[in-house]
């Protein structure tokens, strides 16, 4: 074998034994985290993962995911192409592995928002070799490239486009971050509050969660037989043991809501108008013979304005012979006898057809409704034969909520009243959305309470499908 053909083999032999050790030590810097990262003391969220490429590839691989596909050809054009502008790359799995590693951080404080990363031996090098080119000093620690601030701590890589959010996170402690020894991975979602807790989610078919959120529920020493009760696929439904329980945990998206632009005004106007109806007031204490009730959201009843079309049911542990609950609040009304099933209820017109509130009773369940239409639908059709074990339950149909708000947006896009939208524009980039949404089955959510706690477990999407 000639002497020059012998270098070669022996160059690339040298090339590909220095790539191997390169990526063996790049793999083993990404490895070798301390912990989940850093962000300021005044996060009020914090988004986590371990491995945020491998969660992501995994949900990739979800037939909730691919159900997205089937109406939203690329449900991360958006973030993908902002990525793109920003830095350069376009994301994915394997990009965010190679240059940025495995564990991921992101918060919103006081300061700003940012997010915290463990790259691996290219992104380090990379960052050196621009510093001397660039031939520009940090300062205090802190370097810029386009319109982000970073700097390193402990070997991870924190960047923002707020230079205090780096420095706060360069001098606080760390995060305390959930962990799950018996299951660990997945996407951790934790917020602080008057409702703090945390949500984690898995790659995993459904898109398993739990997690706990701080409110008070009442224990139960039985199922519940509500949860599943409704006939026809009810878009949403809460169920507890209590109407105090049900208010507790609608009290949570109202919380996140106050911190909105519109939601206040829109809040004190909705007081203003029920203030005009005249309902009566309930006595404290007017819950205390139901063992457990569930609330029911059917969509919007037909008329000018859409007005939401919703059931409630309370359940005592056995028949009682005492008047409805809820009578003294429409006895001030001006009510109408009614009979559904072949038994006796009030009707009491409020606005219309599109809310006549209802209440009625049917063997040992009370029932309340906005509508005489809405109250046809449960009454003598409720059933009571599949148990529950929590102290509460979420449900919510993604195929019924879909359509209904693919129709609520496609008469807004109709009317112009998305902002900068038309109706093609609505129909082309937000009804997909709500197309997608109807295939991915059922949201599932269980609590039990703890203490002070709320524990919950479920799916996102369990019964997610592709197909029709």
């Amino acid at each position: 074998m000639h002497m020059p053909r012998m270098r070669q083999i022996i160059w690339i032999f040298l090339a590909l034994a220095l790539a191997c050790v390169l990526i063996v030590a790049d793999s083993a810097v990404k490895r070798a985290a301390p912990g989940p990262g850093f962000c300021p003391k005044t996060a009020v969220w914090i988004v986590s993962a371990e491995d945020l490429p491998s969660f992501w590839k995994g949900v990739e691989q979800s037939p909730a995911y691919n159900a997205v596909l089937e109406e939203v050809s690329n449900p991360l054009q958006g973030i993908e192409l902002k990525a793109r502008i920003k830095t350069g790359i376009r994301p994915t799995p394997l990009r965010w592995r190679i240059w940025l590693g495995h564990p991921f951080l992101a918060a919103q404080a006081q300061e700003g928002r940012g997010i915290c990363v463990y790259p691996g031996l290219l992104l380090r090098a990379v960052d050196g070799l621009w510093r001397v080119m660039a031939r520009k000093e940090s300062a205090g620690g802190v370097a810029e490239y386009g319109e982000f601030y970073y700097a390193w701590r402990d070997g991870f890589l924190i960047a923002s486009p707020s230079r205090e959010y780096v420095q706060a996170s360069l001098r606080d402690l760390p995060p305390d971050i959930e962990k799950d020894a018996q299951h660990p991975g997945g996407l951790l979602v934790q917020w602080r509050g008057q409702h703090e807790g945390f949500l984690r989610i898995w790659d995993e078919e459904g898109l398993p969660v739990d997690g706990r959120l701080k409110a008070s529920i009442t224990r139960r020493p039985m199922p519940l037989t509500l949860a599943e009760a409704w006939p026809g696929a009810a878009p949403l439904s809460i169920t507890a043991s209590k109407w105090s329980d049900i208010a507790a945990l609608a009290a949570l998206p109202r919380e996140a809501l106050s911190h909105t632009e519109c939601w206040p005004a829109a809040e004190s106007a909705i007081a203003e108008v029920i203030a005009q109806w005249g309902l009566g007031a309930l006595p404290t204490g007017w819950d205390q013979p139901v063992d457990q009730c569930s609330l029911a959201f059917y969509g919007f009843a037909k008329a000018q304005l859409p007005f939401p079309e919703w059931a409630l049911a309370l359940r005592p542990a056995r028949a009682i012979a005492i008047s409805h609950p809820l009578e003294p609040l429409i006895a001030p009304l001006p009510g109408i006898p009614f009979e559904w099933e072949g038994q006796p209820g009030r009707a009491a017109p409020i606005l219309g057809e599109a809310f006549t509130l209802c209440i009625g009773q049917y063997n040992r369940d009370w029932y309340a409704a906005s509508s005489q239409a809405a109250m046809a639908r449960i009454v003598g059709h409720m059933g009571d034969s599949i148990a529950t074990v929590a102290g509460a339950a979420v449900r919510l149909d993604w195929k019924a909520s879909g359509e209904i708000a693919e129709k609520l947006l496609a008469q807004a896009g109709e009317y112009e009243l998305i902002r900068g939208m038309n109706g093609d524009d609505v129909q082309q980039t937000i009804l997909p959305w709500a197309r997608a949404a109807a295939r991915l089955g059922r949201l599932e959510l269980n609590g039990q309470p703890e203490g002070e706690w709320l524990l919950f477990s479920g799916y996102l999407a369990r019964g997610a499908s592709a197909h029709d």
